[in-house]
Formats: structure tokens, C-alpha cells, sequence
């Protein structure tokens, strides 16, 4: 699935973080289709991890400022994200790199990403400019 504008909240930071998430998957998923990824999937999924993580302090930064009613819950599904991160990097501690983990983890982040963006993030948006509308026609009055 490609980037789409209409997944933008109008937060820029956010959305231009949203459009690299999904690239960056989407590459990764491409690239797995076509050659073996095993000697570059730790990287990549450090990578994806540590750009998440950042990821999600922007948000969760934006949700704080304007008093985001849904912020705990919005918070637990990224903490939700990062658990799930953190017991694949387990399972390979144990297991080690398969094409299939390398599969499905590709197909796993990009419906995840995907899904949230729509199902969450996009009701954020529009509470973030809801908000700041009403902020910005006060000053005005």
C-alpha cells in the first residue's frame, strides 16, 4: 500500500514521520521479495525501532500540547508496538533469521502502521485541528 495524502493529520512533523514510516516498510518489504535479508534485518529492524520510537514521542508530544482526550489509550498502542518489537527481536535471539520472519514482520509493520495511521491517528489529527481552530478564533475575538 502506498503513502496516500488523504492519511495526512496536517501535523507536518507527523505526517512527513508517517510518510518514511511507510516507505521505509515498504522498501523492506520489497527488497525481502527479491533477495535474502537475513545479514540486513537486525539493522533494518533496529532502525525501524529507534525511527518508531521517535516517532511516537512526536506524537505523543502533539497529543500532551493540545490535551488529546484519547492520549493514554493512543499511548498504550504504541507501547503495544514496541512490546511486540522487543519479543520478535526475542524470537530471533532464539531462532534466528528466517525468510519467514523476515516476511512476516515486513506485513506486520506495514498493517500495523497502516491501520493505526487510519484507525488512530487520523482521529487525532482532527481533534489537533479542532482544537487548534478554536484556539486560533479566540485570539482573533
Amino acid at each position: 500500500m502506498a503513502w496516500d495524502p488523504s492519511l495526512e493529520l496536517g501535523i507536518d512533523l507527523v505526517d512527513s514521520e508517517h510518510k518514511a514510516l511507510v516507505e521505509c516498510v515498504e522498501d523492506f518489504i520489497r527488497k525481502s521479495e527479491i533477495q535474502d535479508l537475513s545479514g540486513e534485518f537486525n539493522s533494518t529492524l533496529f532502525f525501524l525501532e529507534d525511527y518508531t520510537k521517535k516517532h511516537f514521542a512526536d506524537e505523543e508530544m502533539y497529543q500532551k500540547e493540545c490535551g488529546y482526550p484519547k492520549y493514554a489509550t493512543h499511548k498504550k498502542l504504541h507501547d503495544d508496538l514496541i512490546k511486540d518489537i522487543d519479543e520478535l527481536k526475542d524470537r530471533i535471539d532464539i531462532e534466528g533469521v528466517s525468510q519467514e520472519i523476515i516476511s512476516s514482520t515486513g506485513q506486520f509493520l506495514l498493517d500495523w502502521v497502516m491501520h493505526h495511521i487510519v484507525e488512530a491517528d487520523l482521529v487525532f489529527g482532527e481533534y489537533y485541528r479542532k482544537v487548534n481552530t478554536e484556539s486560533a478564533e479566540k485570539v482573533l475575538v
